[in-house]
């Protein structure tokens, strides 16, 4: 399945789009979010409009920016908060026929990670179906689950799916970007908006490589140990932490980085 992690929000997300839509969102050069959004709305009939901003290259981004070329029907690029404005404005002027020029459908707005009240919804769902394989016995209870963090979504969502559920254990959030991006506020916030039961949340900084995007030596080590191949963006880094703790640790892989472009090419069927 295409897009990882991203899934779990597009399933909310992307409820409403049906054929002809157009569907607006952004994120880097190599977000995988924006990809995940294009192809499932693609595959919904509906086209994608991309607002994008360049971050450093690693090989997995690189294979990611071409599949976001090939699947968007247009891409904006600017700076980031460039990006961030544009998309603000496109959404305060919804009705605009910039943004749905040529095409009679709905403009939806995908916020950037999907990290939202409704988008949340389907992180909460997954930490909900990690604490029922526990409670089945079917794997030991973990110390903490390690997840990378960029907008939040998932560390929060996990977080409350496991505390609705009961388990007592953390979630350890590994930072890959900017604290600008994500600020000591933003998943206490997020379980805030939320209103729901959550396990402790602690955000590990140390894996953050000076850039977003950036490779590093001590996650490609990690990688080479667990012999998993993980990207450079953010799940090299999350393993580098998980390597580093003692306990049951349970590490969240958030993006298949199985020869990218392969794996895509499965994703481009139209929902039966």
């Amino acid at each position: 399945m295409c897009g990882g992690n991203k899934v779990r929000a597009l399933e909310f997300l992307l409820g409403a789009v049906t054929p002809g839509d157009t569907v607006v969102t952004l994120g880097s050069r190599g977000s995988t979010h924006v990809l995940a959004t294009a192809v499932h709305a693609g595959r919904l009939g509906a086209r994608t409009i991309a607002y994008t901003w360049p971050q450093v290259m690693n090989p997995t981004a690189l294979a990611v920016a071409r599949a976001i070329r090939e699947r968007c029907a247009v891409i904006e690029t600017s700076h980031a908060l460039a990006a961030l404005a544009r998309y603000t404005y496109a959404r305060a002027r919804r009705g605009d026929p910039r943004y749905n020029a040529g095409h009679v459908g709905t403009t939806h707005f995908v916020p950037i990670g999907g990290t939202s009240p409704l988008g949340i919804l389907g992180h909460i769902e997954a930490g909900k179906e990690l604490a029922q394989q526990i409670n089945a016995g079917l794997m030991p209870r973990p110390e903490t689950i390690v997840v990378p963090l960029g907008t939040g979504g998932t560390a929060a969502g996990i977080a409350m799916g496991l505390g609705v559920a009961g388990i007592r254990t953390t979630v350890t959030a590994v930072r890959v970007v900017p604290w600008l991006a994500a600020p000591p506020w933003r998943i206490p916030r997020l379980i805030r908006a939320a209103g729901l039961p959550a396990v402790p949340v602690r955000v590990d900084h140390t894996a953050y490589g000076g850039a977003y995007g950036k490779p590093l030596d001590r996650g490609r080590q990690a990688v080479a140990e667990i012999g998993l191949p993980l990207d450079d963006t953010y799940m090299a880094k999350a393993a580098a932490v998980a390597l580093a703790l003692r306990g049951p640790t349970l590490l969240w892989v958030t993006f298949n980085a199985r020869a990218v472009p392969p794996d895509l090419a499965t994703c481009d069927r139209p929902v039966a």
